[in-house]
């Protein structure tokens, strides 16, 4: 109930619902990677621990990071999200360079990655809710089977599966070499079965 509560916020609700998740990961973000590499002086600088944030979460805004549809985020938003991530924490750490003691490598790099992961995952987790919340809502499903398990039949699957209305129970296919494996959990099948 609760994420039909916020499915059903207005746009801008959402965004600003986005933006303080996105927030919550920075800090948590920042505070695990000074863990990771034992790199305690950082906490011991309260300015990077609030101007990091504050610098990413202004740097997404001035990008575009929530003009996205969430429905539709795939990997192209994960590459989108990893080079905002890369181009603000080179420039975050370039700015903090100027204090020699906190130029750390290690560090930065595993900012960059736990940023990009945790970010990406969380907006692949909202998708696949919303997702499913559409599914919910929409009370009859028509069953399909789809001839031909190469890239269009895939790519078919896939926008069924967006939509919500369609149940892909298999997919049929001529080549003996793709019989009984699958596509996204869905089996093909021979034309014979």
């Amino acid at each position: 109930k609760l994420f039909e509560y916020i499915l059903n916020l207005e746009t801008k609700q959402r965004r600003i619902l986005l933006f303080f998740i996105d927030a919550t990961i920075l800090i948590h973000v920042f505070l695990l990677s000074t863990w990771f590499t034992n790199r305690n002086e950082f906490l011991l600088n309260p300015w990077l621990i609030t101007l990091y944030p504050i610098f990413g979460l202004t740097f997404y805004l001035i990008t575009g990071h929530y003009d996205g549809l969430t429905t539709y985020t795939g990997r192209k938003t994960f590459y989108r999200i990893s080079l905002r991530n890369f181009i603000f924490i080179s420039g975050f750490s370039f700015f903090s360079f100027l204090n020699i003691s906190y130029f750390n490598l290690k560090f930065w790099t595993t900012l960059f990655l736990l940023s990009s992961i945790s970010t990406g995952f969380i907006r692949l987790i909202i998708r696949d809710l919303v997702i499913e919340i559409k599914k919910k809502r929409k009370k009859k499903f028509t069953r399909v089977v789809i001839y031909g398990a190469g890239d269009a039949g895939a790519q078919l699957a896939d926008n069924l599966n967006y939509e919500g209305g369609y149940l892909v129970k298999f997919f049929i296919d001529d080549n003996k070499e793709l019989y009984n494996r699958t596509i996204n959990g869905i089996k093909i099948r021979s034309p014979k079965d």
